[in-house]
């Protein structure tokens, strides 16, 4: 029995296309789709009978409405895309001027024609398995993984988290998605390198902050000229979009005169804000996205006598700050919530750790980073680590509230630490490395993912990664 897995021609490069059609394995058939008439034309020629298929998608402007057959769910499609609340959201992140206006009402209508496109490509062609090179976290993207999801095809994602330099395969793009196991003899390319790169992650994590510092802060401090605000930088690289500068001003202004040092005879828990817009909270915060909604829920959840403390993302005031993200009363609002605080940038994220009970996020890598230290971490977003030691992700309020009482009486400390790096070590084993040259450098800029997402995909398409059922 063949499987038929469909890529999206526009992700791809003209000898990516050519290179896997020639290891495809002879009973897998892969489809690349795209609705731009001239890449087609472009692309047709590396068709290969039974091996590799270039179809034209055909855009909304161009579908005939008289086959039923094809489109007749339509009206069923497009209401399970609208009600889906991430839905709405993506308008945010969606620049509609000048074809189709401004506002929601015309947002769904952009939305209604990437429904028809992809519902009447998918009930001709129906494959086993789509493809998508990341969580999908712009419309058009989102769309197409929504459709193939309601017509009961699965969504195949390519992820990178927790260790930014192994990329591996999942089933499902939502909050739950199981892990592609890897054969053996094709997982990270150098076990030895990657190994020890996995040690000297921990070693640097349990360390002091000044070393294990996420790189990419690292680079962006450094790019601020030793900050995390510089208005006169901002100036520089913003000069055509004032009202950006003057929105991250005032944001910023906010947060320095109402964050505060922790109490250091509080017990409390920190809440790390994910940086916005990204994928990591749309769709990924599924629910969650508006983080202020996690925060009340958690402390409906805690003890009056517990604080909370939330810390903001660096990169809002070393990198863009969005005004349909960030407003300042966002940071009022926060402030507002009896029992909770915001806590100065200044203060380096492993001391707010180490001193708390447990520490709390959407999907940050500062949940692996608190149970390398011994601390438990609660996620309201998908799931990136699991079944392990001092892991809570969100489901309902008793639960939360069970949790947070075995944090405050004391998880194990031993055993959270011993797991994590258990977890960590083992990842490898269903992941590609990235270039080896990578994997022994201090810092890591500007990483581009395509090489691993085509070793995924080779590896793939060449029947050598095992999707559960």
């Amino acid at each position: 029995m063949t499987l038929n897995i469909e890529i999206p021609l526009e992700s791809y490069r003209y000898e990516d296309i050519f290179l896997l059609g020639n290891i495809i394995h002879e009973d897998i058939c892969l489809i690349v789709s795209t609705s731009n008439k001239e890449l087609y034309n472009q692309y047709i020629s590396l068709e290969k009978e039974g091996a590799i298929k270039i179809h034209y998608r055909i855009p909304n402007n161009e579908i005939t409405y008289t086959n039923s057959d094809v489109l007749d769910e339509y009206t069923d499609v497009i209401h399970y895309i609208l009600n889906n609340e991430n839905t709405a959201l993506f308008y945010d992140r969606t620049t509609l001027m000048p074809r189709y206006g401004i506002g929601i009402n015309n947002f769904y209508r952009l939305i209604s024609g990437f429904v028809c496109e992809y519902l009447a490509y998918y009930k001709q062609t129906m494959p086993d398995y789509i493809f998508s090179a990341s969580t999908p976290h712009e419309i058009r993207s989102w769309v197409r993984c929504m459709v193939a999801d309601y017509l009961g095809i699965d969504v195949l994602v390519f992820e990178v988290r927790p260790l930014q330099l192994f990329g591996y395969l999942t089933i499902g793009f939502k909050k739950d998605r199981k892990i592609c196991a890897i054969k053996k003899e094709f997982n990270a390319i150098d076990l030895d390198k990657s190994y020890a790169y996995v040690e000297k992650y921990i070693s640097k994590t349990q360390g002091d902050y000044a070393d294990g510092m996420p790189y990419y802060l690292k680079i962006s401090i450094n790019k601020n000229k030793k900050k995390y605000y510089n208005f006169w930088q901002d100036v520089l690289i913003w000069k055509k979009r004032p009202h950006d500068i003057y929105n991250k001003y005032i944001c910023y202004s906010e947060y320095k005169k109402i964050s505060i040092i922790p109490e250091s005879n509080k017990k409390y828990l920190i809440f790390y804000l994910q940086y916005q817009p990204e994928q990591t909270s749309l769709p990924e915060g599924y629910g969650f996205t508006q983080q202020i909604i996690a925060i009340k829920c958690l402390r409906i959840c805690t003890p009056r006598d517990i604080n909370i403390y939330v810390k903001e993302h660096p990169a809002t005031f070393t990198e863009y700050c969005s005004s349909s993200q960030r407003h300042p009363t966002f940071y009022k609002d926060i402030n507002s919530i009896d029992g909770v605080s915001l806590v100065k940038l200044e203060i380096d994220s492993f001391s707010l750790i180490d001193s708390s009970i447990a520490t709390v996020t959407l999907t940050g890598t500062v949940g692996l980073e608190s149970l390398l230290r011994g601390k438990p971490v609660i996620y309201f977003g998908i799931k990136i680590i699991d079944k392990l030691i001092g892991v809570h992700y969100y489901q309902n309020n008793e639960l939360l509230r069970k949790f947070i009482h075995d944090c405050i009486y004391g998880i194990n400390h031993e055993s959270i630490v011993s797991e994590a790096v258990n977890y960590l070590k083992s990842s490898i084993l269903y992941s590609v490395s990235s270039n080896n040259n990578l994997l022994t450098s201090e810092i890591v800029e500007n990483l581009d993912y395509i090489d691993l997402k085509i070793e995924i995909l080779k590896l793939l398409i060449s029947n050598n990664i095992e999707i559960p059922r």
